[in-house]
């Protein structure tokens, strides 16, 4: 049984969330989590969304909802000025002004266990879901700095505050040991610590931790940041054991039987309220059991799908010369389109948060850009 959650704010809600869809499992070049806050005030009601636009902000103020929950980030790149004109601009400053708070959950909830892949799968009624190969397992590493005393303290702030040195259910999982550091500054060295000419002896710490490759890169780039030595010694040991399966883009699941193309593509469009889909040609007498799906944009993962042996792979914005290739490969696929594929999204995060809190959420009821006939 969930816990009940009585005393809400932005904080309480968005901790939760973060529980299931970690936002340290976002892609580097995506921008989610905060998007506007304004204040960690009790929330009074939840407006979920795909995207967000002004008439989503519009409806958050005529339902009374101070937080929106969206999928697609509304801010991708820094906003360099505020100008009214601009599409984005305007949506940030109506939501200022009516003390709306907006945040995303979007490439971390793609890749998530049990995140959109997963409950995309479970509409169609699959189970044995499984991640890609390629994605299985995340490799670990062991990372290794020496830092002075005094600065211990800088650096299990950091770690407190984000999610990183992550094992299992524990972040901030690092180990000190104390000893001596020696240098000897060149002419040309700024020293944080110690003297030009001279042989310097310091007291440090071996600070070690470990992490998965998702993360390596970022962890690098911050222990430099926060290091205060000139040129930091930062060592990395890959380890001879493998991480659990943490997330990543793609899932497989199997029907219960094999069923026709033309069955399957019935059940999807029904699922998914879809009236029109596009599939690449194939074998008409096509049997249908083995599912592989990235919802969004996921061709570029459709050879690891081929690699699978699925029947058939299921994503969105298939492009003309990614069709081309799929027409002459051994897997179909069927492009449903990038806002059907993760407007289901809504209905995940609806789903979590009326287990997890008692509090009224709303789901905005957007409409795919795009019409067809």
């Amino acid at each position: 049984m969930h816990h009940i959650t009585y005393s809400m704010n932005v904080e309480t809600i968005i901790k939760k969330i973060n529980q299931y869809f970690a936002l340290s499992l976002q892609e580097d070049w995506d921008n989610s989590g905060s998007q506007i806050i304004i204040n960690n005030s009790p929330i009074s009601k939840i407006l979920i969304s795909l995207d967000i636009t002004e008439e989503v902000v519009d409806f958050a103020v005529k339902s009374n909802a101070n937080i929106i929950i969206s999928h697609h980030p509304l801010i991708f790149k820094p906003l360099q000025s505020i100008n009214y004109t601009r599409f984005i601009d305007n949506i940030v400053i109506k939501a200022i002004k009516n003390d709306i708070n907006i945040f995303s959950f979007h490439t971390n909830v793609d890749k998530a266990v049990d995140g959109l892949a997963d409950f995309f799968l479970k509409k169609l009624g699959a189970s044995k879901i499984t991640p890609f190969t390629v994605n299985s397992f995340k490799k670990l590493f062991k990372v290794v700095t020496f830092i002075p005393k005094d600065f211990i303290e800088k650096f299990l702030t950091f770690f407190e505050k984000e999610s990183v040195a992550v094992i299992g259910d524990y972040k901030a999982c690092s180990f000190f040991t104390e000893g001596i550091g020696t240098f000897y500054p060149l002419p040309d060295s700024e020293p944080f610590l110690g003297e030009k000419g001279r042989l310097n002896r310091i007291e440090e710490f071996r600070t070690e931790i470990t992490v998965n490759d998702n993360d390596l890169n970022k962890l690098i780039n911050k222990l430099k940041d926060l290091h205060p030595y000139q040129e930091p010694v930062i060592d990395i040991y890959p380890m001879n054991v493998k991480g659990a399966f943490i997330g990543g883009f793609g899932r497989i699941g199997h029907l219960e039987g094999d069923i026709s193309l033309e069955q399957f593509i019935t059940t999807l469009k029904e699922k998914f309220s879809i009236d029109m889909v596009k599939f690449t040609k194939c074998n008409e007498n096509l049997k249908v059991k083995k599912i592989a799906v990235c919802p969004g944009s996921g061709m570029s993962f459709y050879k690891d799908a081929v690699k699978e042996g699925v029947d058939i792979y299921i994503t969105g914005d298939m492009k003309y010369h990614e069709g081309f290739d799929a027409f002459y490969s051994s897997v179909p696929v069927i492009d449903i389109g990038h806002f059907h594929s993760e407007i289901i999204f809504t209905e995940l995060l609806k789903d979590l948060l009326d287990r997890e809190f008692q509090i009224e959420t709303i789901v905005f009821p957007q409409k795919d850009v795009f019409k067809y006939r």
